[in-house]
């Protein structure tokens, strides 16, 4: 629920601060201010959660909220600085919020990712090497939450960028760690992946096979028969 939140906040603050750099042309000082002291509230909130380490309420989440709201904030003062006669330096500090589209269009889960946890990475799942440049990857963490038999999927890294193999991969499990049984190149292979299971009595291990293809899947395909 947080990851669509964030989505749809980002791209709501950045229409609004395309909005206002077109149609302000000059905000009156007052609502300026107004709108700063907003920034600065997410600001204050932001660095209170980050150094005390505390929530200041009970929603689980509110530190990552407010790093939200403080990156939003400042791209719609962003625009509304655009025409605005204000001081250099406001508006190179907004300008830096904007510089995050950037990042958005480079990689779009990386920047939600990083407006909900201050890590500007592909995954906050765990990460699992399997040959070469495939990698098993916990499926959407943030969306998901804390589940007791997450998905996994297999992805293909080329530098920078990674390609979607295979998805919704299940172990029946959360898991600790793999082990690649057989690899038939260019086809398919066979991992092991190993769970953890906790009780009251004892501390289990569980194992299980699953096939998975090196061959990126097409759907829908028309067949066509001469």
């Amino acid at each position: 629920m947080h990851y669509y939140l964030a989505i749809i906040l980002y791209i709501l603050s950045v229409v609004a601060g395309v909005i206002a750099m077109i149609a302000v042309k000059n905000i009156s000082p007052s609502k300026f201010l107004m709108g700063v002291a907003v920034h600065l509230i997410f600001v204050l909130l932001f660095l209170f959660t980050l150094f005390s380490g505390k929530q200041p309420i009970s929603y689980p989440s509110f530190f990552n909220l407010s790093f939200l709201f403080f990156i939003c904030s400042g791209i719609i003062l962003f625009g509304l600085t655009w025409q605005s006669k204000t001081a250099l330096l406001l508006k190179i500090y907004f300008a830096l919020f904007a510089c995050t589209i950037f990042l958005f269009v480079f990689s779009p889960s990386r920047m939600i990712n990083f407006l909900l946890t201050e890590k500007y990475v592909d995954t906050l799942g765990k990460v699992f090497s399997t040959r070469e440049n495939f990698f098993l990857e916990e499926q959407g963490s943030l969306m998901q939450g804390a589940v007791s038999n997450p998905h996994y999927k297999l992805i293909k890294k080329h530098g920078l960028f990674y390609e979607t193999i295979q998805r919704d991969i299940l172990f029946n499990g959360n898991l600790d760690s793999i082990k690649v049984l057989q690899i038939i190149s260019g086809e398919k292979m066979m991992i092991r992946g190993y769970t953890n299971k906790v009780t009251y009595v004892s501390n289990e291990i569980d194992s299980m096979d699953v096939e998975v293809k090196l061959i990126k899947q097409k759907h829908d395909q028309i067949e066509r028969k001469l």
